[in-house]
């Protein structure tokens, strides 16, 4: 993890370990093969006031170097005017508890935040949160005026995705949205479909059904970093042992354009590639 230094005293975690999923999965029936690599990097710390008080704890958990690729091998199955795909729809992050309650364990802080829904060049996913002078890990910050702070950030490229971050109650949900083509924007399967004037006649003239569907942004056919991580935190004094679930969903889709009557007609077909870590954290094994 990347701590930036700032104007707090950034502190190190008592106990530091990674969990890892990488899954393969051919999509539909040909050869194309999609990949997601979750990468789940666990970070816990112990903090009191002064020493002899109950410890309160954080768990810092970072996704960063999770992937998400529809195209990790072969070719892409259908890159025609009249059928695209399998790309990258979208990607969903959860994070949640098996079964501790929202007064023993709750979240402090979350990235990235809700992007603009145009999408974005680039994301920055940051975490610095300021727990104030005391101990961690029974070891002091090193000056009593100064917090300790618990920081972590890098930045993705997502150019044509959105973020939406929604994340409620104690349930830690990011959806990674493309929302756009190089066409226009795009939200649904249907938005690939060019109906302008130009679009709309295109093929006839090649005995193809009249239509085109817009072609795909890069992003959307390649590698995609994530940028999610989450801050919780304990109430004082509990060492319970608790049970996490970190699920990642890639949602490929592809498109055909076809013709009926006097309108255009879209068939699609979403497979999902799924994977999950998840890890026992026990909170009283830091003091």
């Amino acid at each position: 993890m990347q701590s930036p230094q700032d104007s707090q005293e950034v502190v190190s975690p008592v106990l530091d370990w990674t969990r890892q999923q990488v899954r393969r999965e051919i999509l539909g029936d040909g050869g194309q093969q999609a990949e997601v690599r979750l990468e789940v990097e666990f970070q816990l710390y112990s903090w009191r006031q002064k020493l002899g008080d109950p410890a309160k704890k954080f768990l810092l958990v970072s996704l960063q170097g999770s992937t998400a690729n529809p195209l990790a091998s072969g070719g892409l199955m259908w890159n025609r005017d009249d059928r695209r795909g399998w790309y990258n729809h979208g990607v969903i992050i959860e994070m949640e508890w098996e079964k501790a309650t929202e007064d023993e364990v709750w979240i402090k802080a979350t990235g990235p935040d809700t992007t603009a829904q145009q999408g974005a060049s680039s994301v920055t996913s940051s975490i610095d949160f300021n727990i104030g002078a005391g101990t961690f890990g029974g070891t002091p910050t090193t000056n009593a005026s100064v917090g300790g702070s618990i920081s972590n950030s890098w930045t993705v490229s997502l150019e044509d995705f959105a973020v939406r971050n929604l994340t409620a109650n104690n349930k830690v949900k990011h959806v990674y949205k493309l929302h756009a083509s190089k066409g226009g924007p795009y939200e649904e399967p249907e938005d690939l479909v060019d109906r302008s004037a130009s679009g709309a006649f295109s093929g006839v003239f090649d005995g193809k059904a009249p239509g085109a569907l817009f072609k795909l942004p890069d992003r959307a056919i390649s590698s995609m970093d994530l940028a999610s991580q989450v801050l919780f935190e304990t109430r004082t004094g509990f060492a319970g042992k608790r049970r996490l679930f970190v699920t990642m969903e890639l949602q490929c889709c592809w498109v055909e354009k076809t013709y009926r009557f006097v309108d255009f007609h879209v068939e699609k077909q979403f497979q999902s590639v799924p994977a999950i870590v998840d890890a026992d954290i026990d909170f009283g094994s830091v003091d």
